[in-house]
């Protein structure tokens, strides 16, 4: 039946959830397939009392506007209720704006979270994450010399000059055998090589007073 029936046939009949869309006369519905509460709020086109909404709308009577990377669905074949894929299926949808899952950032959570949050729980400062696809990457604040995938690390100065081991809890180098220093950059001379220098020296400046005053 189509249409919305005289009120008059009613009289003598129970009538329950009396809507403006459909009626029900003895357990049987009677609906009006042309009409839906608020016209689907001008966002969306009525079919068998449901309003399909229009892209970027959902609800009932299409009136919800979706959040950034959403989607919603209707299957009227089962007369199913709608079903919506909000901010990338990673968060939730509250007034128009996501709110992503854990693991997740982005205006629409469509961003995998930087490793431990580029360690901004231990101080912001460490570094910043850029959302970059496909996995975002945590850029480190090379002021405070921080490092790693999650600027947890301290690097050392000049990496040690590759005469040491970098300790990145501290930042400090361990030195290898035979050098010293901040950067392990010093050499340690020890009493046999100073000889042998000494014997080079004595000689380089033999052969320079011979130059000079023959």
């Amino acid at each position: 039946m189509n249409g919305i029936l005289d009120d008059s046939i009613y009289d003598n009949h129970q009538i329950f959830n009396r809507s403006r869309s459909s009626y029900v006369l003895n357990d049987i519905w009677i609906i009006n397939s042309n009409e839906c509460t608020n016209d689907c709020n001008n966002r969306g086109r009525c079919e068998y009392s449901s309003c399909i909404c229009d892209h970027g709308y959902s609800g009932t009577f299409c009136e919800h506007i979706n959040c950034p990377n959403s989607f919603c669905y209707d299957d009227l074949d089962i007369w199913s209720s709608e079903r919506c894929h909000h901010c990338s299926g990673h968060g939730n949808c509250i007034e128009s704006k996501c709110h992503c899952d854990n693991g997740w950032i982005g205006h629409d959570c469509s961003f995998r979270d930087c490793p431990n949050k580029c360690s901004a729980d231990i101080d912001p400062n460490f570094g910043q994450c850029f959302e970059i696809k496909p996995l975002s990457q945590c850029v480190c604040n090379e002021t405070l010399k921080r490092g790693g995938d999650d600027c947890s690390l301290i690097y050392c100065l000049n990496d040690c000059n590759g005469k040491g081991s970098c300790n990145g809890n501290d930042g400090r180098c361990s030195c290898n055998e035979g050098y010293y220093g901040i950067d392990c950059s010093l050499k340690v001379i020890s009493f046999r090589n100073l000889g042998e220098y000494l014997v080079i020296y004595f000689n380089f400046m033999i052969i320079f007073i011979f130059i000079i005053f023959i």
